[in-house]
């Protein structure tokens, strides 16, 4: 498994696998205020590094009333 950088590039995080997003949500838990409920629908929906970026993602999630944060976002904000 690679290492989780604190500001990885868009093309770092396309090529993540389900668990390395999960461990990146982890590792922001409290600097993106998720909790464990909401990243373990990382896995239960299969978002991988690419799906995680796709703004088809983030409208979903909008919908779903998740908030998903976008790691290459220099503000670090998430989608509410």
């Amino acid at each position: 498994m690679s290492t989780i950088h604190a500001n990885p590039s868009v093309e770092t995080v396309k090529g993540w696998s389900v668990e390395q997003v999960k461990n990146f949500l982890n590792s922001k838990m409290d600097e993106f205020s998720l909790n464990y409920n909401e990243i373990a629908k990382v896995e239960e929906n299969s978002i991988n590094g690419r799906a995680f970026l796709s703004s088809d993602l983030q409208a979903e999630e909008k919908e779903m009333g998740s908030k998903w944060c976008h790691p290459t976002k220099s503000n670090s904000r998430c989608i509410l």
